[in-house]
């Protein structure tokens, strides 16, 4: 299998690349596209690539496709996603060129999740070379980054797969999820300073920009004082993204307005005194942590002021000892005079370390890697949520810095080579 693979490195670097150059944004949708036109192209492109490598394919009307090779029971699943987050700004080289510089791939989507969808398809075909028992489907998703509307249409038409595996997230194996809950708020203020703010473009991802306008020169000041730059009566802050399953390592763009507007609108200072830098639930009062799944955080992932109203949503990750009625009538005891709303709630996920599954991932991951691996909890809402009983097993290596949702995404070249060797034994082992 290793062998196959290294010789056919130049094929996996081109179908990376030509997949990371289409924008697979979510879009309006159309007849075969419901998820928009660019993610319905990284579909057909993919399962392009796959039956070329001779999988038998299929494709449920661009809700998700998947590519399967070998017969009958048992059968692996292997969750990929096509779609991608919307690409920000910060980027040191286009973020759909794909630019192959020093080593590495540099793409929206280079890690998360299209470089695994390819390195899934030719370790896949190199484990078949080899033979195994059973058979492996490698399922391409179309809307993971949103509502997972793909895996919903999965689920009503598919058999589910007898064990599975989704590399969305890292390695050595993800097999505790927190409980996620996005909430929304909406209030009506007195704008008396014509106020518009926006920022932010996903629930799930630390806003690193936000733009403020409004007539009093006062606040423009202040903004300015706060580190914003202007452009006429606009106002550009910037912040750092990072997904909101790690928001520690993002810098919100949008506390410092929030403090700015705290001086002159009491419905600011009530967003500043519960949220801004908060991001262990201090201000609400739901500072925790338990030891299997880690803290409680909250991201403050988008806000918008426009005319006489402000809404902002909520993205929470909640360790298992918190419930989603604890967080919710925190948000509303905290924040009297707001309609709040549920966007979206994902019960926690665990799948027991010594199961056969997690013991045989980890032990592809050493006889690869020869590093020791042990399982271990993410704030992250992995694909493994999908099926019953999935886990989560790489494609980021230790070490690595996570720049999923953030400017210049990238992953290594040799990176991408051992993916697909972990996973090519990975799927040897558990069909053997």
């Amino acid at each position: 299998m290793d062998k196959w693979l290294s010789e056919h490195i130049d094929d996996i670097i081109n179908d990376t690349v030509n997949l990371l150059k289409i924008r697979s944004v979510k879009d309006a949708p159309s007849p075969g596209a419901p998820f928009g036109t660019g993610i319905r192209q990284a579909l057909d492109y993919t399962l392009s690539v796959a039956q070329r490598l001779g999988f038998k394919t299929h494709n449920n009307d661009g809700y998700y496709g998947y590519a399967e090779a070998g017969e009958g029971s048992p059968c692996l699943g292997i969750l990929t996603h096509l779609d991608v987050v919307p690409e920000g700004t910060g980027w040191t080289y286009p973020p759909y060129d794909a630019t192959v510089i020093d080593g590495k791939i540099y793409a929206r989507g280079a890690i998360d999740d299209k470089s695994p969808a390819i390195a899934a398809l030719y370790a896949a075909k190199a484990a078949e070379m080899r033979g195994f028992t059973g058979r492996v489907r490698i399922i391409f998703g179309c809307d993971e980054e949103s509502g997972w509307g793909c895996m919903k249409k999965y689920a009503a038409c598919e058999q589910l797969p007898d064990f599975a595996f989704t590399p969305d997230a890292e390695y050595p194996l993800i097999n505790t999820e927190k409980n996620i809950l996005h909430l929304n708020l909406k209030t009506r203020f007195e704008n008396k300073y014509n106020v518009t703010l926006a920022g932010g473009t996903r629930p799930n991802v630390v806003p690193g920009s936000a733009v403020l306008t409004a007539d009093n020169p006062q606040i423009l000041a202040n903004c300015q004082n706060a580190g914003a730059t202007r452009e006429g009566q606009c106002m550009h802050f910037a912040g750092k993204s990072a997904h909101a399953s790690r928001v520690e390592l993002g810098k919100n763009a949008l506390f410092a307005p929030i403090d700015v507007l705290a001086r002159y609108f009491n419905e600011f200072a009530l967003i500043s005194q519960k949220l801004s830098g908060k991001i262990h639930c201090e201000g609400l009062g739901l500072e925790t942590e338990d030891a299997q799944s880690g803290k409680l955080t909250v991201n403050l992932g988008l806000l918008s002021v426009k005319g006489d109203e402000i809404s902002l949503v909520l993205d929470f990750r909640m360790p298992l000892n918190v419930s989603f009625e604890q967080v919710l009538s925190a948000v509303e005891s905290n924040f009297p005079g707001f309609d709040i709303s549920i966007l979206s709630r994902q019960p926690s996920h665990h799948v027991p370390p010594d199961s056969k599954l997690v013991k045989t991932l980890l032990a592809a991951y050493r006889d690869i890697t020869g590093f020791e691996a042990a399982p271990k909890y993410t704030g992250g809402g992995t694909y493994a949520r999908a099926f019953p009983g999935a886990v989560a097993f790489g494609p980021l290596l230790p070490g690595r810095p996570d720049l999923a949702h953030q400017p210049d995404e990238h992953i290594a070249i040799d990176d991408l080579a051992l993916n697909a060797r972990i996973f090519a034994h990975a799927i040897a082992k558990l069909l053997s």
